[in-house]
């Protein structure tokens, strides 16, 4: 009893702590509240458990596979990027937002990268965001544009941090183009972060490219004030080649496993790790081979079919499920099998392609489209459920605007 004092001063210091925690993630998961999934900036805004069509559309605007998007604490999307360029909700530059890739890879698409997973904005307190791009300098560009254009990897990472208290709550990028990686080559796809076990910062991992070592991950720790390399480690695994606008890099929701197509590849290869969060590194690696097309008959581009396009672990991190051209597999991490979730939904010349496939905040799987575009996309409504009870949802999300296409979803789910 003598001690009652103290230990129920500790006790409130424990709940008081827990409370922060609580109420501090809770806030994190608004980061990622809208997402942007049209070709002019269509938008869907969640509301606990549903989505609704937003307003948000700027016809004046293109968003491509390497868009990004990112809300405010209160789920409010403030900023949106092409992949080169960093604009406000309503589609102006904002201050010093403009041209933030080299140069000669800006004007060759004119500032909207083609590639999937090439832009991402991370938050930090303060109404402070990074902003990363993996891009190629311009001695790259002309080298693969003109000595081997059959390779023509990446070969920089840059980050830009914005302060949204600037210019009256409007934002500024105060560092614009800041490398953090130079002369090594990357894939131009497989890029994702996930955030640290601290609840602040974040991990970043990019896929390199053809090395001497091996199979390269870079990784890197963003955190409130600094941003540090922190190294390489060697995927156990064959580097599969630089047909890399298609791919894609995972973590789960708990950020315990990461997967990725690394990048593409016609052998049907998927690399799974687990994950640690404190340390940012990965273990227990494992490569899985997702079926080839099976349809039971074959396509005109049977490399195509042949490529993982992209990947998505379920809410509970149990499933994973691949895109191919043609199909989607799911892989049911418990027991190792797979069931084919869907197939084409017309013939092969008027099919748009199955590519990116994102989790939303409602838990629902949104799949973008390679080829096309489409005033519907489809869904897979309940992810963690293994076989036909996933409910693949043949275009089950519509645009309520008959000019806007639904393109590509969001690729990060902050």
């Amino acid at each position: 009893m003598i001690h009652s004092g103290k230990f129920m001063n500790r006790l409130k210091i424990i709940i008081l702590f827990s409370l922060y925690l609580h109420n501090t993630m809770q806030a994190q998961t608004k980061f990622g509240n809208e997402m942007c999934i049209g070709l002019h900036g269509y938008n869907l805004k969640y509301e606990n458990p549903n989505y609704q069509h937003d307003t948000l559309q700027i016809p004046f605007r293109t968003f491509l596979r390497s868009r990004s998007n990112i809300c405010d604490s209160t789920g409010s999307m403030i900023l949106l990027s092409d992949g080169g360029n960093i604009y406000d909700r309503d589609g102006g530059l904002i201050e010093n937002g403009d041209t933030l890739t080299p140069t000669s890879w800006y004007n060759e698409y004119f500032g909207i990268s083609p590639a999937i997973q090439s832009s991402v904005f991370l938050p930090m307190v303060n109404r402070k965001y990074y902003f990363v791009t993996p891009t190629m300098n311009d001695t790259q560009f002309y080298y693969s544009k003109n000595i081997h254009p059959w390779k023509a990897p990446f070969n920089e990472i840059l980050y830009n941090v914005i302060d949204m208290n600037a210019n009256g709550g409007n934002g500024k990028v105060t560092k614009r183009m800041v490398p953090i990686l130079e002369n090594k080559e990357m894939t131009k796809t497989c890029m994702q972060a996930c955030r640290h076990s601290n609840g602040k910062d974040w991990w970043l991992f990019k896929q390199g490219g053809d090395s001497t070592i091996g199979n390269v991950l870079y990784k890197f720790l963003f955190t409130q004030d600094s941003v540090y390399n922190m190294g390489m480690q060697i995927i156990p695994f064959p580097f599969r080649g630089y047909f890399d606008l298609w791919g894609q890099m995972a973590f789960s929701p708990d950020g315990k496993k990461w997967a990725s197509t690394v990048c593409n590849n016609s052998d049907g290869e998927v690399y799974i790790a687990d994950f640690d969060r404190c340390t940012g590194v990965l273990s227990n690696f494992e490569k899985k081979n997702i079926w080839p097309n099976p349809t039971g008959f074959p396509l005109p581009n049977l490399q195509a079919d042949s490529i993982n396009a992209g990947l998505c672990f379920s809410p509970n991190g149990k499933m994973l499920y691949v895109s191919r051209y043609s199909h989607i597999v799911q892989l049911n991490l418990q027991n190792n099998s797979q069931y084919k979730v869907t197939g084409m939904d017309t013939t092969y010349n008027y099919f748009m392609g199955y590519i990116v496939l994102q989790l939303g905040p409602d838990n629902k799987i949104y799949i973008g489209h390679k080829d096309g575009f489409s005033r519907q996309m489809n869904t897979i409504d309940n992810p963690d459920v293994p076989g036909a009870g996933c409910n693949f949802c043949k275009k089950c999300l519509q645009s309520v605007y008959k000019n806007e296409v639904l393109y590509s979803p969001q690729y990060a789910k902050l």
